[in-house]
């Protein structure tokens, strides 16, 4: 076994190497979670050690550790994992982790109790599992998580997660919600709940600097300045051209990343879309990316009320919106939409816009 470094050991030589700035909110979190360090310590002699036939399946109590983004709750668990000197650690992205549970689930496919079978396989070599950004916006995932922590749990594998939602707002819009309580309830039982309170969003700055709404009649330039806003936002993030899926559905995208997704402003509001699509977005990610969007007097009355229904959600859910314009806003909104007689909606749509560029509103984003 390799010398002992704790967590906040660890996280202090990363300071001092020049890695990060110390943050006193950072400290104060990797001290709390010292005990469940001490512990996954204790345990792993116990169960792993070539001398030990003790078996106890009870887990340690882990840690899910919520806060707004940009705050360093992935640094902080990566600080935990990298600190544990034992290999029956695993650390993964959250989806990731999930996909490959429902490859594991064809493999077992038609065996009794298949998911405490796989839990049992992952408990042989695995005592923490760490997930970065637990997020929950597919049924798929909501349907079997339930039972997929239960049995995590009773194999007695320690749990420790971020995310940017509190537990018992996960999933808060989703199709059959109600499926999804029992793994909220094991999450509270079977974790330190913490929050990770507020340092500075690193990306408001860049924002400030170019703005979320940006408008040229030339397409290149709106397209070069959005890829330079994604470029900046989605540094040193896996990035994904492929296609999400929404409450079922397929939608395409141009890029995204775990908490940003970048459309077109068509494939979002002009085509078939409706006011829970837009809810489980809010859901899944943070900040949201449109590519001209267009004169209200170019669009047909039922995009127009999908572009309402839009703002409506994002700004109610507060998700940072950045957007290109083919004419300036109140050109795009307001003279468009009176002269289709949606006067009172041109009114409070082009009001949200015109707050959601403000400092205010992006101080206030989503956690």
């Amino acid at each position: 076994m390799a010398s002992v470094t704790t967590p906040l050991d660890y996280y202090q030589s990363q300071c001092e190497r020049g890695v990060i700035t110390d943050d006193h909110n950072q400290s104060v979190i990797l001290q709390s979670i010292q005990p469940i360090y001490d512990a996954l310590l204790t345990e792993q002699k116990r169960r792993f050690s070539s001398l030990s036939i003790f078996r106890c399946k009870q887990p340690i109590k882990g840690l899910y550790l919520w806060g707004s983004v940009g705050i360093g709750k992935t640094f902080i668990m990566d600080c935990f994992y990298q600190s544990l000197p034992f290999a029956q650690k695993k650390r993964l992205h959250f989806h990731e982790f999930m996909k490959s549970m429902h490859f594991a689930l064809l493999r077992h496919q038609g065996e009794a109790d298949p998911l405490k079978r796989i839990a049992k396989e992952l408990a042989k070599s695995t005592l923490v599992l760490c997930l970065d950004e637990f997020l929950i916006s597919d049924i798929a995932d909501a349907m079997i998580l339930g039972e997929l922590l239960k049995a995590l749990f009773s194999e007695g594998i320690c749990f420790v997660t971020t995310s940017n939602t509190e537990p018992d707002l996960l999933y808060r819009y989703g199709l059959q919600r109600l499926y999804f309580l029992p793994a909220i309830a094991l999450l509270k039982e079977k974790t330190h709940v913490m929050h990770a309170a507020g340092a500075v969003d690193y990306r408001l700055g860049f924002l400030k600097a170019v703005g979320v709404f940006f408008y040229s009649p030339h397409s290149y330039a709106r397209h070069a300045h959005l890829v330079k806003t994604f470029d900046f936002l989605s540094k040193e993030r896996a990035v994904t051209t492929e296609p999400i899926d929404i409450n079922g559905r397929s939608i395409a995208i141009k890029s995204a990343t775990h908490d940003m997704v970048w459309f077109d402003f068509d494939v979002i509001c002009r085509v078939p879309r409706s006011q829970q699509d837009y809810l489980a977005l809010a859901e899944r990610v943070s900040v949201i990316m449109v590519s001209d969007m267009p004169q209200m007097a170019d669009l047909d009355r039922d995009s127009i009320c999908l572009f309402v229904s839009f703002i409506d959600v994002l700004y109610d859910q507060r998700i940072r919106l950045i957007m290109s314009l083919t004419a300036p806003l109140s050109e795009c909104c307001v003279s468009g939409y009176k002269g289709l007689g949606y006067a009172k909606n041109a009114e409070r749509t082009y009001s949200r816009l015109l707050e959601m560029q403000s400092n205010d509103y992006q101080t206030r984003l989503k956690q």
